[in-house]
């Protein structure tokens, strides 16, 4: 039944990830609710759970939204693997927990795209600027992984 679920939850977020958020963004940046979930999901079912539903995300991010192909696939990866293994090791799971490993996971996942981005184009906007987008997208994301992490918790320990 989790597994419907969670298949549920990844065709709506990357929905919503591609079509919607464009509409809602803050200062022209967007939150990144699917990998604010696929932090979720670490969090709540384990490194395992984690690293497939981060693979499966970013493979349809990738499909969808373009840029470097694969960078999202292998970061939710990798990033589900460590948030769900660090968590079960050191943290107990709450939404503080939940909410300090979207607001890191999202830093590192944007940290890494911009220097991809960088090595494989070659140009690069203001660093300020880009500082700046990328601390607004990581409060955006770390105040939408609130109801979700909620959503989450509640239906798979229901």
């Amino acid at each position: 039944m989790k597994t419907v679920f969670y298949s549920i939850l990844i065709i709506i977020f990357t929905a919503l990830q591609t079509t919607l958020i464009n509409y809602i963004g803050v200062f022209d940046v967007k939150p990144n609710i699917v990998l604010s979930f696929v932090v979720c999901v670490s969090l709540i079912s384990g490194a395992l759970s984690g690293a497939v539903i981060g693979v499966f995300c970013g493979i349809i991010i990738d499909i969808l939204g373009g840029g470097i192909f694969g960078f999202n696939a292998i970061t939710y990866l990798y990033i589900g693997i460590l948030t769900g293994y660090i968590c079960s090791n050191y943290f107990r799971v709450n939404y503080k927990v939940a909410s300090g490993f979207v607001f890191i996971s999202t830093l590192i996942h944007l940290i890494l795209y911009y220097v991809f981005a960088f090595l494989i184009w070659g140009n690069l906007n203001s660093i300020s600027v880009i500082f700046i987008k990328i601390f607004i997208e990581c409060i955006y994301s770390t105040i939408l992984a609130f109801p979700m992490y909620f959503i989450i918790k509640g239906r798979v320990f229901r």
